[in-house]
């Protein structure tokens, strides 16, 4: 796989990591010991980190800083919240 001009190398990661978190999150439903699930589990968590570290390092580049805030503390909200709801 080759990057071109046009499409920055730290995308592609963000695209892979982010087919990957699906992934893993879906096939730990499958896990059958407690042992398969944590090994589940640690991928997803592996691949998740993964990718937000590039989204966090991408939207400086894409987003005005005014735009970036209201969305990353609108983000964090919806996550708290439905953390909250899941518990």
């Amino acid at each position: 796989m080759y990057v071109t001009m046009n499409e920055p190398l730290h995308l592609n990661h963000s695209n892979l990591m982010t087919a990957l978190t699906g992934v893993f999150i879906l096939t730990s439903s499958t896990a059958r010991t407690s042992d398969a699930l944590l090994g589940w589990n640690c991928a997803y968590s592996f691949t998740s980190n993964i990718m937000y570290g590039v989204l966090y390092a991408v939207t400086p580049e894409l987003f005005p800083t005014k735009d970036r805030g209201t969305g990353n503390a609108m983000t964090a909200t919806a996550n708290r919240v439905f953390g909250i709801m899941v518990n």
